[in-house]
């Protein structure tokens, strides 16, 4: 009598997501949609400087002081850094979303394209335009680079959770 070897992935060995995988797969997936439908107005139809003006000017009503900082920072930032900004908005959402749906189908190659994606934006704060913006904002207030630090902390501890929940489902298979 000859037996066959068990099928790579059986039904009781086939590699599962924990339920935390799955959660931060649905957050990740519903934030990088949103920044990705955020980024398109901005590629098809940039902002002009009119426009942001009349936009620090309904600010200013509000908060004269942010005002202010908008408006320094608004000066800053030259055509080509708001064409380059919106692209790697664009870029960085879609490589999140991409690398999302391919860990979910347990491919290990979607954590380095989540990598990226999470990662890529902050290439915008080496340009000279925008470190002048920010030096101007961090002598007002350190909020700025608060919320910086914010978004550092909170992309490294999702990329360490898809890290330990993929490695998890692919070598419990």
């Amino acid at each position: 009598m000859t037996t066959t070897p068990p099928p790579l992935f059986s039904e009781s060995h086939s590699p599962r997501h924990t339920d935390g995988f799955k959660i931060i797969a649905v957050i990740s997936i519903c934030w990088s949609a949103l920044l990705l439908l955020g980024a398109l107005p901005n590629l098809i139809s940039p902002p002009s400087v009119k426009d942001t003006q009349e936009v620090i000017t309904q600010i200013q009503n509000m908060n004269p002081k942010w005002a202010e900082i908008l408006n320094v920072y608004s000066q800053s930032q030259s055509g080509t850094f708001q064409t380059l900004y919106s692209w790697i908005n664009f870029i960085s959402a879609l490589l999140s979303l991409t690398g999302v749906v391919w860990m979910w189908r347990f491919k290990s190659v979607g954590l380095w394209m989540y990598c990226a994606g999470e990662l890529l934006p902050y290439i915008l704060f080496m340009n000279n335009d925008i470190r002048n913006g920010l030096q101007s904002l961090s002598s007002d207030s350190g909020a700025f680079f608060l919320g910086l630090l914010w978004m550092i902390g909170l992309d490294s501890l999702f990329i360490f959770m898809f890290r330990k929940n993929l490695l998890k489902a692919l070598t419990s298979a």
